[in-house]
């Protein structure tokens, strides 16, 4: 039960990380974003960004549980499964916010 102890903090916080931004508010949260200079800020629609990473937050929190259920278990396999889930969803988030110009402002 001890990884309960690590595990139950840290998919509590992913879920109230995910409650702030998809409400829309929460920029601060998103690396790289909130080192932008101001003008660069302006470029984005920081509600709509707000509310993609939201949903990748909860997505993350969902397949990381995975990892709890694998240790309660002892199901090597299902820990394999949520990493590559974890890495492969990665990937299609980063090439879906740098390829896809959704975010952008139209000014």
């Amino acid at each position: 039960m001890l990884y309960l102890a690590w595990a139950l903090p840290v998919l509590l916080a992913l879920f109230g990380m995910f409650l702030m931004l998809s409400k829309g508010n929460g920029a601060f949260l998103i690396a790289g974003f909130n080192k932008m200079s101001k003008q660069e800020q302006d470029e984005y629609d920081k509600p709509a960004l707000c509310k993609f990473m939201g949903k990748l937050v909860l997505w993350f929190a969902l397949i990381s549980s995975l990892y709890v259920v694998s240790l309660i278990y002892v199901v090597f396999w299902l820990a394999v499964v949520a990493t590559v889930v974890i890495v492969a969803s990665l990937l299609m988030a980063l090439q879906h916010l740098n390829t896809n110009n959704k975010f952008k402002t139209l000014e």
